[in-house]
């Protein structure tokens, strides 16, 4: 029962957010403008974490200063999550348009040379779009994107499906070695991006240094 649950709120929560992702990037941005006024006014979400982060960080800054950087992090995070919904529906010749890849051939003369690529990426700018980074590789190869899978498995589905946009498969984070073995086997050549700035487990921490002000691994 808690399946077909599970299927039916990612049913509803697909047709919505495709319908959604039908709309302009104009009217699109024009929701995240009221989408703000909720998450930072309303709901208030994690504000104090923002806050405390922010304020730890940037020591030397004003309480002006500190405030205005977390009011344009919220617009860029409302951003963020239409422009992923986006992905849902985006045509190729507007992705294109609006998502450029340069140096395509350096990962080709990896991979004619029988190396495999990794793409270390950041959470910088919005990292769903660079689900598409495939996008001008010829078919035979193969595109990774190691994620950390979601508790809701609704929510979960969908994000998939967003960052299946261009193809590639997603794999989850306590999967990689199994599909990079996998890969080899079958001699795939293949790019896999990691967001590299998650924390490791204790026990595999070796190396620490300051980071905005915090001691991190």
């Amino acid at each position: 029962m808690k399946e077909l649950y599970s299927q039916i709120l990612y049913g509803v929560l697909y047709a919505f957010f495709y319908a959604v992702s039908l709309l302009s990037f104009r009217k699109l941005y024009a929701i995240a403008d009221f989408e703000y006024v909720f998450v930072y006014h309303v709901f208030r979400y994690r504000r104090s974490t923002v806050r405390q982060n922010l304020v730890s960080s940037f020591p030397e800054k004003r309480e002006e200063e500190i405030v205005a950087i977390e009011k344009a992090f919220y617009h860029w995070f409302c951003d963020y999550f239409l422009e992923a919904v986006k992905l849902l529906s985006i045509s190729d010749e507007e992705l294109r348009r609006r998502f450029v890849i340069t140096n395509s051939e350096e990962k080709e003369t990896c991979f004619r040379q029988g190396q495999n690529v990794a793409a270390i990426l950041g959470h910088y700018c919005n990292w769903e779009w660079l689900s598409c980074i495939g996008y001008d590789l010829p078919s035979e190869r193969e595109v990774g994107l190691v994620y950390h899978p979601l508790r809701i498995k609704a929510f979960d589905r969908l994000f998939q499906k967003i960052r299946l946009r261009m193809d590639g498969q997603v794999i989850p984070k306590k999967d990689i070695l199994r599909h990079l073995r996998r890969f080899e086997q079958q001699e795939i050549m293949n790019i896999v991006g990691y967001i590299s700035d998650q924390g490791p487990k204790w026990e595999n921490i070796h190396f620490w240094l300051n980071f905005l002000g915090h001691e991190t691994p």
